[in-house]
């Protein structure tokens, strides 16, 4: 299990190997060596996640914390849940236009931003590598470059 919290804290593609030793709070830092790891299973709708692991979601609110959610590419949305294998994420948010993705290079780092004509979601973790990673996938998922 431990293996499997830390890669999913740094975000790697399911078929890629995850590090042992950390938990997902290190999605706000930290390394670890590698081991082999089977593919996520498909979810109830039968698609497999392209991307999966741990981000900080950004509150709406000044006065609320940033919330560590398992965070999943699949089936051409974004999907977060408090908890990985949760039966029904928190949020599906589709990535085809006219959703815009776009990276924000702020003071707290960088940051993915996914947003809808009603809503903007903001998803940081402390590896810009990482981010990027999931930058290069939602915007693919969308039908982009």
């Amino acid at each position: 299990q431990q293996q499997q919290q830390q890669q999913q804290q740094h975000g790697h593609q399911p078929q890629q190997p995850r590090p042992p030793g950390n938990s997902p709070r290190a999605a706000e830092g930290g390394a670890g060596g590698e081991a082999a790891q089977p593919p996520q299973p498909p979810s109830q709708d039968g698609t497999a996640p392209v991307l999966c692991g741990w981000l900080h979601k950004e509150a709406n609110s000044l006065f609320a914390k940033a919330q560590l959610r398992w965070c999943e590419v699949r089936g051409g949305s974004l999907r977060y849940s408090h908890q990985e294998g949760d039966a029904k994420p928190k949020e599906c948010i589709p990535l085809a236009p006219p959703t815009e993705i776009s990276l924000d290079k702020g003071k707290g780092g960088h940051v993915l931003v996914v947003a809808t004509r009603t809503r903007k979601w903001r998803f940081r973790h402390a590896d810009k590598e990482v981010v990027f990673r999931w930058l290069q996938e939602t915007t693919r998922q969308a039908g982009g470059s």
